[in-house]
């Protein structure tokens, strides 16, 4: 009797290389968890990284939306994670310094810090009362610019919650979505 072979989905493929690419299981118990052997888990790993910059190349292609899709689709234990930086990013980290800056090469890394973001499906933030708790506020979903706005978001979401000044068309881009994340 001859063996089916099993197909899988580049999502399928993307969520295991990044796995494999974060380094926190073994590819052998990545390999369990997945159900695929390890020389696959590291084939798929080292193809992903060989194509990475792919991602970058060209908005027009669709694989930044892609990525967004892929992102917005992942969840993250917000409790559990362990917020690392990957030798990876400390490596482009290293490397921009070292060619704009020279002198700060070979230099230790005294702090790292990761910081996880939050996307809206329009990519908008998320200023809003929640829908059955009137004292609750949602201010979330920076969608990677919220560190830009932090002081006039802070002060736009102080007005909202002491029903100050009202500015409607922000109002309106920032209430809650109809739609899943």
């Amino acid at each position: 009797m001859r063996k089916t072979r099993r197909k899988f989905t580049s999502e399928f493929k993307t969520k295991v290389s990044i796995e494999a690419i974060r380094e926190r299981y073994a590819l052998s118990e990545l390999a369990e968890k997945f159900e695929i052997h390890p020389t696959q888990i590291a084939k798929w790993k080292r193809e992903f990284l060989d194509n990475a910059t792919a991602a970058f190349e060209s908005q027009g292609n669709g694989l930044i939306s892609q990525k967004k899709t892929w992102i917005n689709s992942t969840s993250i234990d917000m409790d559990m994670d362990e917020r690392l930086i990957h030798p990876i990013e400390i490596k482009r980290a290293r490397d921009f310094a070292e060619q704009r800056f020279p002198g700060l090469k070979n230099q230790p890394i005294t702090e790292g810090r990761v910081c996880q973001l939050t996307f809206s499906t329009d990519e908008h933030f998320i200023v809003d009362k929640h829908p059955d708790s009137k004292n609750v506020w949602f201010a979330c979903a920076g969608s990677g610019h919220a560190f830009k706005h932090g002081p006039a978001f802070g002060e736009y979401m102080a007005n909202r919650v002491l029903k100050k000044e009202r500015i409607q068309e922000y109002d309106d881009a920032f209430k809650l979505k109809g739609r899943i994340f």
